[in-house]
């Protein structure tokens, strides 16, 4: 079985590396990213923060697509011209087939994310031109230019002489060469002259981004597995509009499906040695006026219920942000909820009117669509959850190693989710 599974990614790794769209796809995103620099220098932001944001945004969208169009052409295309058929007819059962076409797709959106984030760091390193006496980092100019040059001419020499795939060549000459050369330039400073570690890419901060474009890949990952469960059933057309669908509504899941979670309970709950504030209102019967016994506040660290006099109290963590949500069956509350940025001093008069939620139709679709909300939550993937971006663009960018590691556990739960369910779709799909 670990002999046909590594035959079966081999190949698939190979088909993928060997389309022509994906030489093209990477290319642009190599391209776009060490142009960067030229867009952000007209902009009046923090230029090598916007340039970090472009070059992940780039890799996350070059990945997309890659991830689509590899799984449909390892796994649609083969079923339509019939291969399929024969290899699962062999001592390779259906389930080996696609584990070893996702592990092939996921070698390749590895390879290209590799590529990218080298790319990204030389740019970051480079930094932005904002003046007229900007010094040119020549290292980094020759080690984005040279590789790329020289992959291109292997490939055009090993294809015209060996008949060797053009593609295939050049990226990964494009690889050995990327990489040779992104370690130069871990001991060569901006002067040309010897530095052990070079302090530019350390004053870029280089390690966060690297940590996000690790974030970005298995997000990648993440959407590469519902292309190859999606393109068990469907052509490239439709797996592009299952997968796009999947990307947007993954993107904003937490805003259009997380009020119906405590999820920003994790964001503000007392910690020791950090000080605490106090968030305290009443909840009152709007028809009539009186306290209301029984409402719970979700969100705040403890969900907090509110005693005979309608009053509640949450003590939270100094700067915290979060939300609180009221909640008690059969009223519905004004507001809905409250949301908090960075508290830095007790919040008195947090109060919320109540008032029974009549039957109405409308009542039933509130409930209905809380409901789905709610399942919506838990299995659309929070694609937020791998962008850290914005943390970036912060004055002191840190990204914890620790939430990165969450974030590939999440990841890699999801992919194996799918996957088995690809097994699954393909199990029942007709080969003949």
């Amino acid at each position: 079985m670990i002999r046909g599974l590594w035959s079966i990614t081999r190949n698939a790794f190979a088909e993928v590396v060997r389309q022509p769209i994906y030489a093209i796809l990477l290319v642009a995103g190599l391209v776009l990213i060490a142009q960067s620099p030229v867009i952000t220098a007209f902009t009046m932001m923090d230029d090598i923060k916007l340039t970090v944001d472009m070059g992940l945004g780039t890799i996350f969208m070059v990945g997309i697509l890659l991830s689509v169009l590899g799984a449909t052409q390892v796994i649609s295309d083969e079923i339509d011209s019939k291969t399929a058929g024969v290899v699962v007819s062999k001592p390779v059962g259906r389930v080996v087939f696609v584990v070893g076409k996702f592990f092939g797709v996921a070698a390749a959106l590895a390879l290209a994310s590799y590529l990218l984030t080298l790319m990204l760091l030389m740019t970051v390193r480079m930094d932005v031109p904002t003046t007229a006496a900007f010094t040119l980092d020549m290292p980094v100019l020759l080690a984005q230019t040279l590789p790329f040059a020289l992959a291109v001419l292997l490939g055009v020499y090993f294809n015209y002489f060996y008949r060797a795939n053009f593609t295939a060549v050049a990226i990964r000459a494009g690889f050995i060469l990327y990489t040779i050369a992104f370690i130069i330039l871990l001991v060569i400073g901006k002067d040309g002259s010897f530095e052990w570690i070079a302090l530019s890419f350390a004053e870029t901060d280089a390690w966060p981004v690297a940590l996000a474009a690790v974030a970005v890949f298995f997000g990648m990952m993440v959407i590469a597995s519902v292309a190859l469960a999606a393109s068990t059933r469907v052509n490239v057309v439709a797996n592009v509009l299952v997968c796009l669908t999947v990307f947007f509504v993954g993107m904003i899941s937490n805003y259009l499906f997380g009020w119906t979670v405590d999820t920003e309970r994790v964001r503000w709950e007392p910690v020791e040695m950090v000080e605490t504030v106090e968030l305290t209102g009443i909840v009152t019967d709007r028809d009539t006026g009186e306290a209301l016994e029984g409402v719970k506040i979700a969100g705040a660290p403890g969900s907090p219920v509110t005693g005979p006099d309608g009053g509640y109290s949450a003590e939270v963590r100094l700067g915290g942000s979060g939300r609180l949500s009221p909640r008690k069956g059969g009223y519905v509350f004004t507001p809905d909820s409250r949301s908090y940025s960075s508290v830095e001093s007790n919040r008195r008069e947090e109060d919320f009117g109540a008032r029974r939620a009549r039957r109405s139709p409308a009542f039933y679709g509130r409930r209905a669509w809380a409901g789905i909300s709610r399942v919506a939550y838990h299995t659309v993937p929070s694609l937020q959850l791998f962008w850290v971006g914005d943390q970036l663009m912060r004055p002191y960018p840190y990204v914890p190693v620790g939430y990165v590691g969450r974030a590939i556990l999440y990841g890699l739960l999801w992919c194996i989710g799918m996957v088995a369910f690809a097994a699954y779709l393909f199990e029942g799909r007709e080969l003949a």
